[in-house]
């Protein structure tokens, strides 16, 4: 299976909205698709509420971790799966980056958002 997490240390820069996109793609590609959403504002959990179908999935955390929740994917036979991760500077985004196959580090154009990124690197 792959995994991909989707990250930011800002707000409301498309993490949630690019994550659906992709697992709605992959689903009309063949693939099944889930999405993690590790967000406390559960943005994609309401998505999924609010509609009929039951593709893509979503998988909400509650007291499971991001890497239980993903070896539980990957144990039902899941093609792709993303992780929707939190704003701001959070420990879950460092265990989503660590568990997937890469990362999407999303910002906007704009010096203080990417200025953020760096600020969110290890040396």
């Amino acid at each position: 299976m792959h995994t991909i997490a989707l990250a930011a240390r800002k707000g409301g820069v498309g993490k949630s909205s690019l994550a659906r996109a992709l697992s709605v793609q992959a689903a009309i590609d063949g693939m099944r698709s889930a999405i993690i959403d590790a967000d406390d504002q559960q943005t994609i959990i309401k998505w999924g509420k609010r509609r009929s179908s039951p593709v893509p999935a979503v998988v909400e955390l509650r007291t499971r971790t991001i890497p239980q929740a993903v070896r539980d994917l990957s144990q039902r036979a899941c093609d792709i799966c993303f992780i929707d991760c939190p704003p701001h500077n959070q420990p879950s985004i460092n265990v989503a980056v660590e568990v997937a196959d890469f990362a999407i580090v999303i910002t906007e154009p704009a010096a203080e958002s990417i200025e953020q990124i760096a600020a969110g690197c290890k040396s």
